[in-house]
């Protein structure tokens, strides 16, 4: 079928997944920092956008947005709720599901 809709909610049409990366990002202790992860190919700026970080994470990081609102590219608020300011290091990827 070309339409997926489970127990009488939205109807999806199509859905695309896969991860994306971020660069270092710094984000003042207990406030939260835009960033775009790119690399989601599949995703358009129409879709429904689910997000779940990896291990790469730093612990006091937590996503608390996700949309796509360009090509390509999953845009994340990220929130800082530690004490210091902490940059993210090294790769930090993210697993993304786009329906639409």
């Amino acid at each position: 079928t070309t339409r997926l809709s489970v127990g009488g909610g939205a109807v999806f049409t199509s859905m695309v997944g896969g991860y994306c990366t971020i660069v270092t990002t710094t984000a003042t202790a207990s406030s939260s920092a835009g960033v775009s992860c790119t690399g989601a190919t599949g995703v358009q700026t129409t879709d429904r956008v689910f997000v779940m970080a990896t291990g790469s994470l730093i612990s006091q990081f937590q996503i608390v947005a996700a949309s796509s609102t360009s090509n390509g590219a999953v845009n994340l608020m990220i929130l800082n709720h530690g004490y210091t300011s902490v940059t993210t290091t090294g790769i930090n990827s993210f697993n993304w599901w786009a329906f639409r």
